[in-house]
């Protein structure tokens, strides 16, 4: 359950009654904002669903309004909600939740990326992953819904989203041309290492794991079949799009012409800056060879997979450390952050996941090898910084630590 304000007041409880419900309506959601108590269910993404999350957004915004703030903290909180919400109110408007497909943050990432965030450590564990895995096809088969409804109201996306996604689900589902064994069936052997003994468990999890791999086998038929077709050849969404989704992102307005202008400005400084430092490491050579010394350079690379997250989890360590009471007063429960390597199929680039309310889940980085075994280390230092600290672990497991007076 999310966690309760004390001392509280009429603002705090309209925010706290909004998670809660929030957390029913979407519990992926909940799972993956460190919310406990919704590990057994699945989104729906239906139209309808959508629907009832708007409308519960709408009826926060209706109490908040009327609600009187009773200090700095209350408005500040008031505000921020409200914001998000009217946000959210828009989005649904605006239909996006019926063409919600791509290959980084979608429902076709979510509902298999929530299995990473589940516990695992007890037989209680693993028959919550089972009925979670169970429901599967059903959350799959209502997102095919909201996309059909989508294309029905000509709100399609970009082919080359849903031919990835396709892939991504292909590979999920265990049937891609590398014969990647299916992801749920790789939870398995999680369980079969763990000291649980229980026959008929096992039983179910393998029947929920052939049905989860069904459901995603399914949305990639869908999206080949039914989907595909009737996407545009365009990636650009327009102005009064991007404007909108770039709010979500930066919790704020941007001009996009303006940002574009500053942007270009920066392209030129930063790759004038790369120019003076490839030629010192390579005289006379342009950037191109500079990269590719530095990526074929046995001395500046790693070999293995557990040798490279061995090394990402100790640059993470030590990266607190150097920070800690120095530039940051960090907590300790922030301190802790795990390297993790991330399942075969998702994307193509390092991300993060956060820690549960409690801590009891630590936030993690996810480092996808794309089948790799060598990583040059030269342009992994940065990465890491960026997703773990200072990046997105200070700044989210911060918030989350803090919960209670935020």
């Amino acid at each position: 359950m999310a966690e309760r304000h004390e001392p509280t007041s009429e603002i705090y409880e309209i925010s706290d009654r909004f998670v809660e419900r929030h957390a029913t309506l979407d519990p992926i959601a909940a799972t993956l904002e460190g919310i406990s108590g919704y590990d057994d269910r699945m989104t729906d993404y239906s139209p309808d669903a959508a629907a009832e999350r708007a409308e519960h957004a709408r009826s926060t915004v209706r109490a908040l309004s009327s609600a009187q703030p009773a200090g700095e903290a209350d408005r500040l909180a008031a505000e921020v909600l409200r914001r998000d919400l009217d946000t959210a109110i828009e989005l649904h408007d605006a239909g996006e939740h019926l063409r919600e497909l791509n290959v980084i943050a979608s429902p076709v990432q979510a509902v298999r990326m929530v299995f990473d965030m589940m516990p695992t450590d007890t037989e209680r564990d693993w028959d919550v992953i089972a009925a979670r895995m169970a429901l599967v096809p059903q959350a799959l088969s209502s997102f095919q819904a909201a996309l059909a409804e989508g294309l029905r109201q000509g709100l399609p996306v970009a082919r080359r989203q849903a031919v990835e996604c396709i892939r991504q689900a292909e590979t999920w589902a265990g049937l891609d041309t590398n014969a990647t064994r299916p992801f749920f069936l790789s939870l398995l052997d999680m369980y079969d290492a763990s000291a649980i003994d229980r026959p008929v468990l096992r039983d179910t999890l393998e029947a929920s794991a052939r049905r989860a791999s069904e459901g995603y086998a399914a949305l990639a038929r869908f999206l080949a079949e039914e989907y595909s077709p009737h996407a545009t050849e365009h990636d650009a969404v327009g102005e009064d799009r991007y404007r909108l989704l770039a709010r979500v992102f930066n919790g704020m307005e941007i001009d996009p012409r303006e940002t574009y202008e500053w942007g270009w400005s920066e392209l030129e400084r930063i790759e004038s800056t790369m120019g003076a430092v490839a030629e010192r490491i390579l005289p006379g050579e342009p950037v191109s060879a500079t990269i590719e010394h530095l990526d074929t350079d046995p001395g500046r690379s790693i070999e293995g997979v557990d040798e490279f997250r061995a090394w990402l989890q100790n640059l993470l360590d030590s990266t607190v450390a150097a920070l800690d009471g120095v530039h940051f007063d960090i907590p300790v429960p922030v301190k802790r952050v795990e390297a993790m390597i991330a399942p075969p199929g998702g994307a193509a680039a390092m991300y993060y996941t956060g820690p549960s309310e409690d801590f009891s889940r630590p936030g993690r980085t996810w480092y996808p090898t794309l089948g790799k075994t060598r990583f040059p280390l030269w342009d992994e230092v940065t990465t890491c910084y960026h997703e773990g600290v200072p990046g997105h672990h200070l700044q989210i497991a911060q918030v989350r630590h803090l919960a209670g007076t935020l």
